[in-house]
């Protein structure tokens, strides 16, 4: 169940980064509904790591915890002698603690708020808690 779970946030999160995506290469207005203005914060410079766009770091990222996902639901495979699943907790630590970041640039520096950015801050972060509970006792 937790797999599942993981995988409809993660199919979730990627169809949202893929959304912002065509938007941002076709310079789209986006529309934001919370009354602030989500271009302010997709053109940003905090947009970018490493000269890399946010929207493609997340489809990434979301795309890989898809993949990981079925993979354990297949298989409880190991890598290095590692459980996968520790890999994809540590990528949803830090996808979690990168969101959080972001939220906080949206908050406290720009004034600016992007529900699209917020709602997949709020997926990684929920990605982290599914994932955290297999392994810990926090849910």
């Amino acid at each position: 169940m937790p797999i599942t779970a993981v995988t409809i946030c993660a199919l979730l999160g990627f169809s949202l980064s893929a959304y912002i995506f065509r938007k941002h290469q076709t310079n789209e207005k986006f529309v934001c509904i919370i009354g602030s203005d989500c271009n302010i914060v997709i053109n940003s410079r905090y947009n970018r790591l490493l000269g890399v766009d946010n929207e493609c770091l997340g489809m990434l990222y979301y795309a890989s915890v898809v993949i990981v996902a079925g993979v354990l639901m297949t298989a409880g495979v190991t890598a290095l002698g590692i459980p996968i699943g520790w890999f994809l907790l540590g990528a949803a630590t830090v996808s979690a603690i990168f969101g959080v970041v972001l939220s906080g640039i949206q908050f406290f520096i720009l004034n600016e708020f992007c529900e699209y950015c917020l709602t997949s801050a709020a997926l990684s972060i929920l990605i982290f808690l599914i994932q955290a509970s297999n392994y810990f006792d926090i849910i």
